[in-house]
């Protein structure tokens, strides 16, 4: 909303649209409101009416009506200056209760009121309301005064008005005597009949309303406020000017000036009523966001007792074997050959899994980028059916590949999903059922083909096996091993490729998948790089020793040095060519050790080998100078790979990866400064809303601990959401957890 209810219809407008429209509407009230008054002065048009009856219900209605706004206003939850809106309907409360005390309590009780004391009961009511209206219009409002004062002046000025008929007669004569009650009888101006003091205090009110019109008038410009105050403000200007020409006395004559406040009054309660209607919706819109959090809450709860079943399983069938196998080495009933076979064999199926836990991870992160190249087709064909030679069942492998066709792919990746494809293919085929490799050339377009001879596909399963811990209904599925995360991130790889992952199958028949690759151009032969000296700096040193011995294996790369720390590697920088670098070190992020290198063409290059999948991370690398990013997943070969570009003068990451990278940086960072920025805009009591939301709290245990009532803790917790733009207590909590402390 507005700094004051709610935005007004206007807002789809240009600002600037709006705010003419309101002052052209503005305009036109005040013109109608200064001609009927002129009009009211000619002979025979009366300000006034006696109608007793008339009187008692526009006065009635006009405080009933007051009295709702002034309670939504009060309880309306506001993103925007909540301080005006109480400013406003502190002057809505003054407003209905002069009515009730000069226009009900002095009659009911015969206080023996006279024109004197209901006039300036009147003047002292509408100057006080005036002066709430132009403070809460203010551009910023000042708080309001603490409960105390204010039922302190409200004491006050109840026992004013009730004191008013007792003092009325010290005070100096406002209207003479029967004036007022008799102009009305016979329809004539009452001008004779009031003092030069009637048009002294009764100018207060109305200079204080007209600029609190203008106030909104020009508030309206800056969207502080709505269209449709502006123009109750205009509705009351134009009140009081009638007020000052016939006084509006609590009596049983109906004025013009009471016709243009209950317009006011109108004006006020319509948008009132809008404002609730848009309260419901916001809590039903809550109430939703809040059964579906739940809902989905439910549906990670399920999902994570099954993945955790799932993962229990598969880690704890390699664990037990590693245990058995030590076991029987330790007895000399093992030879060792046959042992570490048994030992490799279990940890390949671990590595499976935590590559395969992992890769979803930076799936669901968004951080699942491809590094497209040039690849040679019959390259990845050999490579999936050696390793389709290795798998269990002894499953003879056919292979169809013509031509030396190349497509552009992401080797690692294409490999992934052509071995998740021949591991299920082997798990779910009997044993010495054929599997086949399909991979040719269609125009611009080489299809690869994965064929299996088990027992199919269920037609109400071929969805489900491609979500993520998907897996079929068949006995023969569901006593498979596995976690249900190949085929998901097999159709993620391929989409990353621009293809879809298809399956055609049926029951008893086996199953083909299949996937498309863009076909390209071969590359041009680069020239022999020579010997290539590294230092490798990570500080986990179980990896870094592993990698070490992996990379001094390869032809022409020298591992000139270790380090675990950015110290340490700075001793080293000028002996290497490259630099291997983790993120996270225990003295200093990479990044700083890579913006220390310098961009000299002596300069050492970088290429980051961290496990971290944050962008910002990332980012900052490369910012910093880095040549390239891969995560410590991957395997040897494209580690390798990336190390002899990098020496090349290439970079890992294309441009648009590149661009992509450090956009979701930007957003994150963006992310990360609105939601401070929203944290620290909370007040002291909102900020304590907070941490007892955090906490979990419902709203009764919230008041209960702030020493307030439920109500008032639902409107708390209602404008701490709105503040921060969120539709639940879920998510304010996690905004908060975000922010590392609600303590902003």
């Amino acid at each position: 909303m507005g700094g004051v209810v709610v935005t007004n219809v206007e807002t789809a407008r240009p600002a600037e649209q709006v705010w003419l429209v309101t002052w052209l509407i503005m305009g036109a009230i005040l013109v109608a409101s200064c001609a009927w008054a002129v009009a009211e002065l000619l002979p025979g048009v009366g300000f006034a009416v006696v109608s007793p009856s008339l009187q008692v219900g526009v006065e009635a209605a006009g405080a009933i009506i007051r009295l709702f706004a002034a309670l939504v206003l009060f309880l309306l939850p506001t993103r925007r200056n909540p301080e005006r809106v109480r400013w406003i309907a502190l002057g809505l409360l003054t407003l209905a209760g002069g009515s009730a005390i000069f226009g009900y309590l002095h009659p009911a009780f015969h206080l023996g009121a006279s024109i004197n004391s209901a006039l300036y009961g009147s003047i002292l009511t509408r100057t006080i309301a005036g002066a709430c209206f132009l403070v809460g219009l203010l551009k910023q409002p000042p708080r309001l005064p603490s409960r105390q004062a204010l039922v302190v002046g409200a004491v006050l000025f109840i026992g004013i008005g009730l004191l008013l008929p007792s003092i009325a007669g010290y005070l100096p004569e406002l209207s003479r005597p029967g004036g007022l009650i008799a102009a009305a009888h016979h329809e004539r101006f009452p001008f004779p009949g009031l003092t030069i003091w009637h048009w002294v205090l009764a100018s207060i009110p109305l200079i204080v309303t007209a600029v609190a019109m203008v106030l909104a008038g020009f508030a309206v410009r800056s969207r502080g406020v709505g269209t449709w105050l502006a123009i109750a403000m205009t509705l009351l200007v134009g009140a009081e000017l009638h007020s000052l020409l016939w006084p509006s006395i609590y009596s049983p004559v109906v004025t013009t000036a009471d016709i243009l406040r209950f317009g006011f009054t109108l004006a006020i309660a319509g948008e009132a009523v809008i404002a609730l209607t848009r309260i419901a919706e916001y809590r039903g819109a809550m109430l939703e966001a809040e059964q579906e959090q739940t809902r989905r809450l439910k549906d990670i709860d399920v999902l994570r007792t099954s993945f955790s079943a799932m993962v229990g399983h598969e880690l704890g069938s390699p664990v037990a074997a590693l245990e058995r196998v030590l076991d029987l080495l330790q007895t000399d009933r093992l030879d060792r050959d046959r042992a570490v076979a048994m030992m490799r064999s279990e940890l390949e199926l671990l590595q499976t899994l935590i590559a395969d836990v992992q890769s979803a991870g930076r799936a669901e992160a968004g951080d699942f980028r491809s590094v497209l190249e040039p690849v040679r087709l019959s390259s990845l064909v050999a490579d999936a059916a050696s390793y389709a030679r290795t798998l269990p069942g002894d499953h003879p492998i056919l292979v169809d590949s013509a031509g030396d066709t190349w497509v552009q792919a992401d080797p690692e990746r294409i490999s992934q999903v052509l071995r998740n494809l021949l591991s299920n293919a082997a798990k779910f085929s009997e044993e010495g059922a054929s599997i086949e490799i399909e991979a040719h050339a269609e125009g611009e377009q080489a299809v690869l083909k994965v064929r299996d001879h088990g027992p199919g596909i269920a037609p109400e399963d071929v969805n489900r096996i491609f979500e993520k811990f998907g897996r079929g209904h068949s006995a023969t599925a569901s006593k498979a091993p596995g976690t249900g995360l190949g085929l998901y991130l097999s159709q993620r790889i391929v989409r990353a490729h621009g293809s879809d992952l298809t399956v055609a199958s049926q029951p008893g028949a086996g199953a083909t998948f299949r996937f498309d690759l863009p076909v390209t151009r071969p590359p041009d032969t680069a020239a022999d790089l020579g010997e290539v000296r590294l230092v490798l700096v990570d500080d986990h040193v179980s990896y870094r020793e592993a990698l070490a011995l992996a990379l001094q294996s390869e032809p022409s790369l020298i591992l000139a040095g270790q380090a675990g720390t950015v110290a340490e590697a700075r001793a080293l920088v000028d002996l290497a060519e490259v630099l291997l670098v983790d993120l996270d070190l225990p003295d200093e992020n990479g990044a700083d050790l890579i913006a220390a290198l310098g961009s000299g063409p002596d300069a050492p290059r970088a290429l980051v080998l961290s496990a971290s999948t944050q962008p910002t991370d990332l980012a900052r690398a490369i910012e910093a100078g880095a040549a390239g990013v891969l995560h410590k997943s991957v395997g040897i070969d494209a580690i390798v790979r990336a190390i002899r570009q990098v020496a090349a003068g290439e970079t890992t990451l294309s441009p648009t990866d590149t661009v992509e990278l450090l956009r979701a940086a930007a957003r994150e960072r963006e992310e990360e400064r609105a939601v401070q920025a929203a944290l620290d805009a909370l007040t002291p009591r909102e900020r304590e809303v907070l941490d007892l939301i955090v906490e979990g709290l419902t709203d009764k245990e919230i008041a209960s601990r702030l020493h307030i009532t439920t109500a008032t803790a639902q409107t708390h917790v209602a404008n701490l959401l709105g503040k921060l733009g969120v539709r639940s207590r879920l998510q304010a909590a996690m905004m908060a957890a975000r922010a590392g402390s609600t303590e902003t």
